[in-house]
């Protein structure tokens, strides 16, 4: 990606964290969830069909610094069940 840093997040989290659908604020966001729910995205011309990337699936996201971000694709975290807990890794480039 051309980038001279990243930054790595790892969390465990027992509510949603995130729960409206966004765009961030990066160049490339790499999102990987080890248990619990995926990461849930939508086509911004079909916001309705939201679906839902699998447990350990890398999803790799284009966020606004990007040079050919477009809003075309948004996501946000998934609903945690009272009682479960979500594990998911972040990497920011």
């Amino acid at each position: 990606f051309g980038a001279g840093e990243a930054a790595l997040r790892v969390e465990l989290v027992d509510q949603t964290s995130c729960p409206k659908f966004h765009c961030d604020n990066v160049r490339v966001r790499l999102v990987t969830t080890y248990h619990g729910a995926g990461t849930e995205y939508v086509r911004a011309a079909a916001p309705a069909a939201v679906r839902a990337a699998p447990t350990f699936a890398l999803v790799f996201l284009k966020g606004h610094q990007h040079p050919g971000h477009a809003d075309a694709v948004l996501h946000r975290s998934p609903p945690v069940p009272p009682g479960d807990k979500r594990l998911f890794v972040v990497l920011d480039i």
